[in-house]
């Protein structure tokens, strides 16, 4: 069984002092059930690029720093960017691409975030790839064809132990609506079937306290991508707790 890993993607929210406060919080509720989260659990925060060096010594022995993005080149004039050796500089661990947000807003392909995680393997960063459906495609019925585009495409060429993926139905991220325990079960071993039993996998959309336990216990989900619920330090933690708890 992969260990799970659970990550906060905060987007374009928290300054660095409610980041700074957000680590005190969470490291004071983690500190009373430490031997809890030992050996079971790892998890992070995927912060704004501002926010990131104020993890820098965060004590929690599970914590992996995250990024929200990369730049798919190496190094040189794109202005705004942010090339993978200086987040491995930073002590980043994983990096998300590919998120939904960033397909829509700013018409990211599979060809490119293909890139931009070849550029993380490269620094020894492990991309998140994410992939999932709009409510369109759910609708018709199709949300394994598209998923299969995606994964095989944002994959090529990829080593299956250097990347992990994170299935986020569109329709179910910040909506509030949650895929059903059986249907993320359903589509993430419809991944693993793609790639490698190997492959580590998380879910994300509209994660909970409440609807965790049933999600974790499936068994080809690995952990969760995890939005909303991560900008609060009690919230986010007592979803952390729960799976702990209750994991397989």
């Amino acid at each position: 069984m992969n260990k799970i890993l659970i990550i906060g993607n905060w987007k374009m929210n928290i300054t660095f002092s409610e980041a700074q406060d957000f680590i005190n919080q969470i490291s004071a509720l983690y500190q009373k059930d430490k031997e809890l989260f030992q050996s079971k659990i790892s998890f992070g925060i995927a912060s704004p690029f501002t926010n990131l060096s104020a993890f820098k010594n965060i004590n929690i022995d599970n914590f992996v720093l995250v990024a929200q993005d990369v730049s798919a080149n190496e190094c040189g004039s794109f202005t705004g960017e942010i090339s993978a050796c200086m987040l491995k500089d930073l002590g980043v661990k994983y990096a998300i691409v590919g998120h939904n947000e960033r397909r829509a807003n700013h018409k990211e392909s599979n060809m490119l975030i293909n890139a931009k995680a070849k550029e993380l393997i490269k620094q020894d960063i492990i991309p998140i790839i994410c992939v999932g459906e709009n409510l369109s495609e759910f609708e018709l019925g199709i949300t394994k064809e598209v998923i299969k585009q995606q994964v095989l495409e944002c994959t090529k060429d990829l080593e299956v132990d250097k990347y992990v993926i994170a299935y986020e139905p569109v329709w179910a991220t910040g909506t509030g609506k949650c895929a059903t325990s059986c249907q993320a079960q359903d589509i993430s071993e419809f991944i693993r079937s793609l790639v490698s039993r190997d492959c580590h996998i998380l879910y994300g959309g509209s994660v909970t306290e409440t609807n965790v336990v049933k999600l974790i216990n499936k068994d080809d989900i690995d952990g969760f991508l995890i939005g909303k619920a991560s900008l609060n330090p009690e919230q986010f933690y007592a979803i952390l707790k729960e799976v702990a708890l209750n994991e397989r």
